[in-house]
């Protein structure tokens, strides 16, 4: 026979909570490209760091409001280890790109000018912004008036098929 203080929860309904996912699942829906590129300016030394680190490539900012971090499931990855997991919020419109920092461990920065966390400041054209550091992470906002979409966002085209004329002409 258990004796009562061998089960401690007798008698008692146990609520249990569903598991915490771990990663957040985002749609990743095909948006406008507003012309917006950030292009890396820092001189890509890795002098201040344990290990070698390849410059970021240049970013093409769609419209809407996207995470930056250095790793999944930020939207923007730049996998640098002096930038954070979530280290700022990018908004981009047809006018403009409003930068957020995230309360990042190495900051944001506007043309030297450190960001307040969690507050918006607008990127202007020509400005360098800066996420962590001045060696790897500063990029400039560039323009491109005449930019065609990214590729993802360009529709398929079919190939070419030949008209039964013309196949018959081939075959002959």
């Amino acid at each position: 026979m258990l004796q009562a203080a061998a089960r401690p929860f007798a008698g008692t309904r146990l609520a249990f909570q569903r598991p915490v996912a771990t990663k957040r699942l985002r749609a990743r829906a095909v948006t406008p490209y507003a012309g917006y590129r950030l292009v890396p300016t820092g001189d890509g030394s890795c002098e201040h760091l344990d290990q070698k680190v390849a410059m970021p490539e240049p970013i093409k900012l769609t419209k809407g409001l996207f995470e930056l971090g250095r790793e999944d499931p930020a939207d923007i990855v730049v996998p640098l280890p002096t930038i954070s997991a979530r280290h700022a919020m990018l908004r981009v419109d047809d006018g403009s790109v409003t930068v957020t920092d995230l309360d990042s461990t190495n900051g944001t920065y506007i043309d030297g000018r450190e960001l307040v966390p969690m507050r918006g400041e607008e990127l202007p054209l020509g400005a360098e912004v800066t996420f962590g550091d001045q060696f790897l992470g500063r990029f400039a906002l560039e323009k491109q008036e005449d930019a065609a979409p990214p590729a993802e966002a360009a529709p398929a085209e079919a190939p070419a098929t030949p008209s039964p004329a013309e196949a018959t002409v081939e075959n002959a």
